[in-house]
C-alpha cells in the first residue's frame, strides 16, 4: 500500500499475510413428510484459531515491527424453527435461536525491530463470552400457485469482536444488533416466463460496530458508537421471453441514517501550509450510513445462438449506483458511476471446451473501491479501468 497526495510516493507499508484455520459442523432433525406441520431442530458449531505468527509492518525508516498474535473463538448455537399451516393457503412461522460464544486473545507481543537490541512489549490477553437469543415470526399468504406475500420480523447479531490491529485498543466491542421487519411478494407470471419479486423493509441497528483511525497515530479504533436505521426496498425480474433470451433486472432504494452517533473522530483537511488531516470530534447524527447508495440498478441479457456445431452466447450487462460514503462523516465518498460488461463464448457441440471473449467496464469510468482518511492525506484504491481478455475452459470427460 502506498500513501501519498501526489505522484512522488511519500511512505510504504509492507504487511505480512495472516493465518487461519476454521472447523464448522451443523446438525439437523427434520419433520417428516407425513407430519402436519413442518419443524427443524438443530445445533451447530464453529471453531477458529487465527493469527499472525509473527506478523510484519515495515514502513521504511519509520517503522519495522513484528507483531505476534493468536486468536481463538469456539461458537454454539441452538436452533428450532416451525411453520404451522392455519387454513390452506396461510402459515405462521416462528424461530428461535440460541448463541454462546467464546473468544480469546493471547501471545499479543510486539518488537521493534528499529531498536539494537530490539525492545518487545507484551500486552495481558483477554476473554470475552457473547450470549444472545435470537428470533423470527413470519406469515405466508398463498394467493394461487403462482403468488406468494409475507412479511415477517426477526432480531438477529453480529458478534462482538476484539480489535486485533490495535493492542492498545483491545476491546472487545459489543455485539451489533440487527432488529428487521420485511413484506413483499414472489410471483411467477405470464406461463412461468416473468418471474418478480418485490421486498420492502426496515432495518434499525443498535451498538452498530464503526472502525476509524485515531488521531495522530493512524492506529485504528474500534467502538460501539452508534444506533442507525435504513429504510428500502427491492424489485427483481427475470424475463425469458424465448428460450434463448434470458433477461434480468434489479432496483434497490435506501434511506438510511446514523440516528445517535456522537464524538466521531472525522479527519478535516488542516489549512496550508500544514499539511494531512487532524481528526475532530464530531457529532454525525442523521447522517448516511456508509456504502448505502441511494439507489441502484441493473440489467443484464443473454442471448443464445445456435449454430450448426455448436452455440455462441452473447452477454451484456449494465450497473449503475447513485454515490455513497466510505466512511461515516461523508468527505471521503464516492459519487454516482456506471459500468458496462460483455462477453461472447463459443461452445461446440461435444462441450468439451469453450472458449470466451470478454471486457469489462467498457466505458472506462473511474470510481472508488475503497477511499481511506488518514492523519498524513486520503487513501484511495481505484477500481479496474477497461479491461478485456480471453478464457478457455477445458472439461475433461466431457461427452462427446
Amino acid at each position: 500500500m502506498e500513501l501519498g497526495a501526489t505522484d512522488v510516493t511519500v511512505t510504504r507499508v509492507f504487511i505480512s499475510p495472516s493465518k487461519s484455520e476454521q472447523f464448522s459442523q451443523e446438525v439437523q432433525l427434520l419433520s417428516g413428510s407425513g407430519s402436519s406441520f413442518e419443524w427443524i431442530l438443530g445445533g451447530y458449531y464453529f471453531h477458529e484459531k487465527s493469527g499472525n505468527n509473527p506478523y510484519f509492518l515495515t514502513v521504511p525508516n519509520i517503522i519495522y515491527q513484528a507483531l505476534d498474535i493468536t486468536a481463538i473463538t469456539d461458537s454454539y448455537s441452538a436452533f428450532a424453527q416451525v411453520t404451522v399451516p392455519v387454513t390452506d393457503n396461510i402459515s405462521v412461522i416462528g424461530g428461535l435461536r440460541y448463541t454462546w460464544e467464546n473468544k480469546e486473545v493471547k501471545d499479543y507481543t510486539v518488537a521493534n525491530l528499529l531498536l539494537t537490541p530490539a525492545v518487545v512489549t507484551t500486552f495481558a490477553g483477554r476473554k470475552a463470552d457473547f450470549r444472545k437469543l435470537t428470533y423470527r415470526a413470519g406469515l405466508n399468504f398463498q394467493a394461487n400457485r403462482d403468488t406468494l406475500l409475507f412479511a415477517s420480523y426477526s432480531r438477529g447479531f453480529k458478534s462482538g469482536i476484539f480489535n486485533l490491529s490495535n493492542p492498545a485498543d483491545l476491546g472487545p466491542v459489543n455485539p451489533e444488533i440487527l432488529d428487521a421487519a420485511e413484506i413483499g411478494m414472489k410471483a411467477d407470471l405470464l406461463d412461468n416466463r416473468l418471474r418478480v419479486n418485490i421486498s420492502a423493509f426496515h432495518y434499525d441497528f443498535k451498538n452498530l460496530q464503526v472502525q476509524s483511525l485515531a488521531a495522530g497515530t493512524g492506529s485504528v479504533v474500534l467502538r460501539n458508537a452508534a444506533s442507525a436505521k435504513m429504510n428500502g426496498g427491492e424489485i427483481e425480474l427475470t424475463a425469458v421471453p424465448t428460450s434463448r433470451l434470458q433477461i434480468t433486472s434489479g432496483l434497490s432504494f435506501l434511506d438510511s441514517k446514523y440516528k445517535e452517533f456522537l464524538g466521531f473522530p472525522a479527519f478535516v483537511q488542516r489549512p496550508a501550509p500544514a499539511f494531512g488531516s487532524a481528526a475532530v470530534p464530531t457529532d454525525l447524527s442523521g447522517r448516511e450510513l456508509i456504502r448505502a447508495p441511494g439507489f441502484t440498478a441493473s440489467i443484464g441479457v443473454n442471448y443464445t445462438v445456435p449454430l450448426d456445431k455448436g452455440e455462441l452466447k452473447l452477454n451484456g450487462f449494465f450497473f449503475h449506483t447513485d454515490g455513497y460514503n466510505f466512511e461515516p462523516s461523508g468527505r471521503a465518498r464516492q459519487s454516482a458511476y456506471q459500468l458496462v460488461n460483455a462477453s461472447v463464448t463459443y461452445t461446440p457441440e461435444s462441450r468439451a471446451w469453450e472458449l470466451s471473449i470478454w471486457g469489462k467496464n467498457l466505458t472506462d469510468e473511474r470510481y472508488y473501491r475503497s477511499r481511506l482518511l488518514t492523519g498524513l492525506g486520503d487513501a484511495a484504491i481505484y477500481g479496474d479501468p477497461v479491461t478485456g481478455g480471453a478464457t478457455l475452459t477445458l472439461r475433461f470427460g466431457a461427452a462427446r
